[in-house]
């Protein structure tokens, strides 16, 4: 309770989605133009009117209802414009973007961000960046696409401003505060990872508001003359790096200063005994994993104290500790009881009633409670 730490975690419960008796996975669609059972989640909220989990995918990008045994119910049916795309003869390409891939969402930036309204009528599915005819990565405005969850169409689609192009700049997290505020987690790809360079690590949480701002569905974003008005959005809310790694959590100094590359995880918790919410937030550590160009993988160990983590990291074969070799170079390497694998952190912050706003809880129907709180109880904290 001193330090925070967090502990004694078990897995609850493991639900593995399949399709048709076939288990989804997460290999690149081949042939790239057929999206088959690839599935690369990013997003999960429970509908608070059956129970069922809705997940957004990367590789579509995709929308899908699963049932709580993690069984396929149904697509939802993705608007023709985010579809990655050969812009002369429309044909998708959901795997890597081929060079005829001109139109739709840029490769491995799909939807992202995933909410859903208090009354479980609407889903909102974020992409993570600029689509590639609006901008790819020199773009800053995002699409969030509003589906009806009783037909599975979408109805409307609105334009989301980014602080930036460049850095890998792109949205985490979409976290509904009512039916139509939400929160979004932003980031750029700087910090502790694999592959990242860790100077000007930069990750806000921001308040956003569709009331009022345009349905872009038919509108090309960055076309001249193009006219709508973009969500509203607050000034920085939450500034999740100025909380940095103790890596080992013994509180010691070692890591300040250092803020993991890949924070993307976001959730209102409960509501406590003051009045307040907890709000978690979590990194994804996946970026301790690295591989050759040939497939072969690499756990990457990092120096924390080191003035430059990433030039120092040591990558070796998965679970070994020996024939390891620098990242930056490939050079024969020692691993030494000073070196770490990047860790998962969760930060646990109390968020006042006034600070939520217009905070709307999802309410389930009676005979789906039973099935929120097993949902709930899949997440521990202290």
């Amino acid at each position: 309770m001193n330090t925070g730490a967090i502990s004694n975690f078990q897995v609850a419960q493991t639900i593995k989605f399949s399709r048709n008796g076939a288990m989804m996975d997460g290999i690149a669609p081949n042939p790239a133009s057929v999206l088959g059972n690839a599935l690369d989640p990013e997003g999960v909220v429970i509908n608070p009117l059956n129970g069922n989990l809705l997940i957004s995918d990367e590789y579509g990008p995709s929308l899908y209802e699963f049932n709580r045994s993690g069984e396929f119910v149904r697509a939802f049916n993705n608007p023709a414009n985010v579809i990655p795309r050969d812009s002369v003869t429309n044909v998708p390409s959901f795997g890597v973007d081929p060079a005829a891939n001109k139109a739709g969402k840029r490769n491995n930036r799909g939807y992202e961000g995933l909410a859903i309204s208090p009354d479980g009528q609407y889903t909102f599915a974020m992409l993570q960046s600029a689509m590639l005819d609006e901008g790819g990565g020199s773009g800053k405005l995002n699409r969030i696409v509003k589906f009806d969850n009783a037909t599975g169409t979408a109805v409307a689609q609105y334009a989301y401003e980014m602080k930036r192009s460049g850095e890998g700049q792109g949205i985490s997290a979409l976290v509904s505060i009512n039916d139509h505020q939400f929160m979004v987690l932003e980031r750029n790809n700087r910090g502790i990872g694999a592959g990242a360079d860790f100077a000007t690590a930069d990750k806000d949480v921001f308040i956003i508001d569709i009331a009022g701002a345009t349905d872009v569905s038919g509108i090309d974003l960055d076309a001249p003359g193009a006219t709508f008005t973009k969500v509203s959005k607050s000034v920085q809310w939450l500034d999740l790096d100025i909380d940095t790694i103790d890596q080992d959590g013994d509180g010691d100094v070692e890591t300040a200063g250092k803020s993991p590359e890949k924070w993307e995880g976001l959730a209102i918790g409960p509501k406590l005994n003051d009045g307040s919410y907890l709000l978690l937030a979590g990194n994804d550590n996946d970026y301790s994993v690295t591989q050759s160009g040939s497939g072969d993988q690499f756990d990457v160990y990092v120096k924390f104290n080191d003035a430059d983590p990433y030039a120092a990291s040591i990558q070796c074969a998965l679970g070994s500790t020996t024939d390891c070799t620098f990242t930056s170079d490939s050079s024969a390497a020692t691993l030494s009881d000073d070196y770490r694998l990047i860790p998962g952190v969760l930060h646990a912050y109390k968020v006042s009633a006034t600070d939520l706003g217009a905070y709307t809880a999802p309410v389930p129907e009676p005979e789906t409670y039973a099935l929120m709180l097993a949902g709930l109880g899949l997440v521990g904290f202290m």
